[in-house]
Parts: structure tokens; sequence; C-alpha cells
């Protein structure tokens, strides 16, 4: 195997709070322990993580293999100003339920989040700005029916009856089923067929009309900084975007959302192998005197590095140069293929020149966050700007650090035309966020192929991605992994 990078222990500040643990499902036919191989270190893995050592305790050796030098996958934490803020996904809903747990789990301190959450809202239209949200809250909604109409009042029961079916899912892992198909999955609370129309198609059905400002404004905005995607995502990954404007509140990390990952995995007592690209996972039949099962050999680099009885990709294959190959056969070349949108997050320090975005009134009304309607494509690079704080040495209205979301590295012309003067790149992280969620497109199984223990947690994001997309479907694969590891020792769940 590579050598373990063991992460740091935890400072004794952290002060984990101990739950006594579930006792396993059952006991594997051999006193040799289970090993588990986890290949990707994100929160999708982690969570995977959890929940094996959850289901089959201590008996069960969980290994994690991530290419990167850190885990934590789409989720990166780095501070600026002494404060942690998001290069990756940033904030987490308060009905995430399984995020939540694992938050809590690794004893984190959960915050409101910083920037747009606390400020007010702008949409700029390509021309100029079109909306600015009031600072008193029966203010701000009596603009948006002058503006928008009934849709606004009409939008929050929409979503929230997908939000009580998607809410059925937990309901359902919570009383032992898993599931072998992300599409079962959704199908069987009724959600299924939302991934196989557009979102604009289904609002402007729900709300009875051929057009609808409200979607190609405000609703585009939020799908837009989002998902970087116009309303012509599926249905179900549009309003689960919507969720937060429906119930509920946010909440972030005051440690960085990438100690979900770094901390869990510490929990569990994962062995944590950084550095380390996973470049083919091949089965083989069992030395055993029955020649009973199959065995999973990992190979890092083009060398063999374990041999495990189960294997959990817990990272997008399309971003990989991975193979499986089960039976002799490459089995993911037959595996549906996802593009994946490219976003690029930049965190600046400067004064912004409103008249970029054709802004008259005074610098104070300029919004903290700045979204993009249907009618800003292409007319702008931007996807949204936020200021996060103001700046200490010269605090102004319009000076501080700002966060862009672009689909492509900031331009210096668009920086120098952005920013009054000097401005400085804290960071800039580029990113394959999140698949391209069109509608009715295929998806792969959580299973790669029947009667082989190779599970793929990602299945589940091409029809919706969220950070508690990933921490759910971790847990139908872990439960998954369990029940077939059960079923091949002899002992099937109690």
């Amino acid at each position: 195997r590579t050598t373990t990078r063991p992460l740091p222990p935890p400072p004794s500040s952290w002060g984990h709070r101990r739950r006594r643990r579930d006792p396993p499902l059952w006991h594997m036919a051999s006193k040799a322990a289970a090993s588990i191989a986890i290949i990707g270190g994100g929160v999708g893995g982690a969570s995977t993580s959890y929940y094996l050592r959850r289901l089959l305790g201590e008996d069960v050796d969980l290994d994690v293999y991530e290419r990167s030098p850190f885990v934590g996958g789409r989720t990166r934490s780095v501070q600026v100003d002494g404060k942690f803020v998001e290069l990756g996904a940033s904030i987490i809903y308060t009905g995430n339920r399984t995020a939540k747990l694992l938050a809590e789990e690794a004893g984190l301190t959960q915050v409101p989040p910083g920037g747009a959450a606390n400020g007010r809202l702008g949409l700029y239209d390509g021309r100029g700005i079109v909306f600015v949200e009031a600072s008193n809250q029966w203010l701000f909604v009596w603009d948006l029916l002058w503006r928008y109409g009934l849709q606004v009042l009409w939008t929050p029961r929409i979503v929230s009856r997908v939000l009580d079916r998607w809410n059925k899912i937990y309901d359902e892992l919570d009383a032992g089923r898993s599931f072998r198909h992300p599409l079962d999955m959704l199908d069987t609370v009724g959600l299924g067929d939302l991934t196989k129309v557009s979102f604009e198609s289904y609002m402007l059905q729900e709300f009875g009309t051929e057009d609808s400002k409200y979607l190609r404004e405000m609703l585009h905005a939020v799908n837009k900084v989002n998902y970087n995607s116009s309303n012509d995502l599926n249905a179900l990954s549009g309003c689960v975007s919507l969720c937060p404007m429906v119930t509920g509140s946010l909440f972030t990390i005051e440690e960085g959302i990438q100690q979900i990952a770094v901390r869990t995995f510490q929990s569990v007592k994962a062995a944590v192998h950084v550095n380390a690209e996973v470049t083919e996972v091949r089965s083989r039949r069992k030395r055993t005197a029955d020649g009973g099962g199959n065995e999973y050999l990992v190979y890092v680099s083009g060398r063999h590095v374990g041999t495990y009885d189960a294997v959990v990709v817990a990272c997008p294959l399309e971003q990989s140069a991975m193979r499986i190959t089960l039976d002799g056969k490459d089995v993911g070349k037959g595996l549906p293929k996802r593009r994946y949108n490219e976003v690029h997050t930049t965190f600046l320090r400067g004064k912004i020149r409103p008249s970029f975005f054709s802004w008259e009134g005074p610098d104070a009304k300029f919004p903290e966050s700045v979204l993009m309607t249907e009618d800003a494509a292409g007319r702008t690079a931007l996807s949204s700007l936020t200021r996060y704080w103001s700046s200490s040495e010269a605090p102004t209205p319009i000076s501080g650090v700002y966060k862009t979301f672009t689909s492509k590295p900031q331009a210096a012309e668009v920086l120098d035309a952005l920013f009054d003067g000097d401005y400085e790149v804290l960071h800039a992280q580029p990113w394959g966020a999140y698949p391209i969620l069109t509608p009715g497109q295929a998806q792969p199984a959580f299973e790669v192929q029947a009667g082989h223990h190779v599970y793929l947690v990602n299945a589940l994001e091409g029809y919706v991605s969220a950070i508690e997309v990933s921490c759910m479907a971790g847990r139908n694969v872990a439960m998954l992994c369990a029940e077939d590891l059960g079923a091949a020792a002899g002992k099937p769940a109690e």
C-alpha cells in the first residue's frame, strides 16, 4: 500500500461529542477483518465511511484514496483576514439532515453564512441593476409582488411540495431501505418525473402562463449562482436550488466546510492516503478452497496497493483516468458519461466600480451581492459578485473582499473594468463543480455491476447536485455495501 499520511490530530479545543455507536447489524463470518477501499476524499466519501462504520462496527478496515494533497473533494476552505471562506461548496440548508448530522458529530460550529446571505441582493440584466432588495423585509416582499406578481407567493408552495417528497427519502433510508439505482430512489418518493422535464417548462406549467419575468430574472439568478445554469436544467434540480427560499435557514461551518470530511475520516479511524490517484480497480476470484466470491485489487499510478472485499468510488469517474475492470471487462466504458460545468471561484480585495453595472445611485445603496438575470447572458463574464466584508484599510460601501463566480478564468481586462484602481487576487480555484443537469439524461447505477461489490456514490448527482446529495448518496451506498457483504458472509441483517 501507499504510505499512509495521517491527518493531523485534532486540538483539544475541538471538543468532540461522542455518541454511543450503534451496534453492527451483522458480523462478518470470518475472524479476519473485512476491508473496503473508498476512492475519493470528499464529503460523499466521508459520509460513506461514517455509515459503514456505524453499520459494520470495528470489524472493517476503511482505506481512503485521494489524488490531491488533502481531503475535502469539492469543498475547499481557505483563510482570508483570519476568517475561513469557501472556494467550493459554501452553504448548507438546515433541512439537510445528513450533512447537518456529520457536522454535529464532528463537533463543528454552525454559523450564519457571510456575504450574500447577510446583505442586500441586486439583479443585473447586462444593461443595469433592475432590482435591489429592500433593507426592510416587508418592503422587500412588497417590491417583489409589485414587480413579479403572485408568482412570488406561488413559488414557495410549488417548491414545498417537492421538498416534502424529498424528505420522504430520509424516511426510506431510516427504515433500512437502500436503492441500487438513483432513479429508483427518486421514483419511490414521486420525484423521478421531475428529472425528465426542464425547470423552465415545469414552472411555466405550474404558473399557468407562457412567460414569466420572475422566472427569467429572480429564479434564473438563483440557478445561475447555484449551478452556473440557466433554467433549462431539470426541474428537480431547479426546485432543490430554491429550497432555502422556502423554509428553514442556511449555515456554514466556522472552521471551514472542508472539515466535515477531515474530521469524519478521523472519527471513523479511516486510513487516508493522499497524493494517491487510483488508476484501476480490478476484480478477481478469491483464492479460497471453494473459490467463493470476488475480491478487488486497487492500483495507484499503475502499482497494486491493496486488495479489498468492496470498493466505493466516491468521485466523478468522468474527472478521473480510473478503469474499473470486472470479470476482465472495462465496465467503465459502458457507463453513462456526464459533462461537468466549469466554474471559477475568485476572491479579490479592492474597490469596485458601480458604473460597471451602470449603477447611478449612491455607493452606500449598491447591493452587497449581484446576481445575473437571463438577459445578462452574453453581456457579462460574471455569474455573481458578492462582498464578504469591508476593507479595514479604507472602509467604503464598495471596497473590501469580494467573491466572484465565472465560467472562465477572470480576464485582466474584466477585472480592470470592474475594480477602481489597484486590486489583489487572493485566491482563485477552477472546478468541474457539478454535472450539466440535462433533463432526461441517463445516469449510472449506484451498483456498477450486479454481483460485484463496487459502488458509485456520484450516481445521484447527475439528477441533482449538492453537499447533502453527496452525503445522502454516501449513506445509501454504505447501506448497499453492508447489505451485500453481510449476505456474502451468510449473515443477513437482524
